[in-house]
């Protein structure tokens, strides 16, 4: 499964390795995500397992979690983590700094 939602000042499309560059200058940095609960990332390899669970998650059939990057230029993510009855989710984001 994958889509795209856009409106006229927004792109949120699928994250996924392709973002590896862009997503581990945001995730690595400490003060971008000093609020974050499993940031930042001390490595590369971190951010492209990550990517890559993300990547694998949109070609199921049914999502547990939904990871969008933020467009034009990838400068950050959105997060939609939904619970097991899939009646409530935890919504996230984060943008980098730069």
């Amino acid at each position: 499964m994958s889509f795209v939602l856009k409106t006229e000042r927004l792109v949120l499309r699928p994250l996924d390795i392709e973002d590896l560059d862009t997503v581990h200058e945001y995730a690595s940095d400490v003060e971008n995500t000093k609020y974050m609960i499993h940031l930042p990332n001390d490595t590369i390899e971190e951010t492209s397992h990550f990517l890559t669970r993300i990547t694998n998650e949109w070609k199921k059939d049914q999502l547990k979690f939904y990871e969008f990057a933020i467009e034009e230029k990838q400068i950050g993510a959105v997060s939609v983590y939904l619970n097991e009855q899939r009646t409530y989710a935890e919504l996230g984001w984060i943008i980098n700094k730069k």
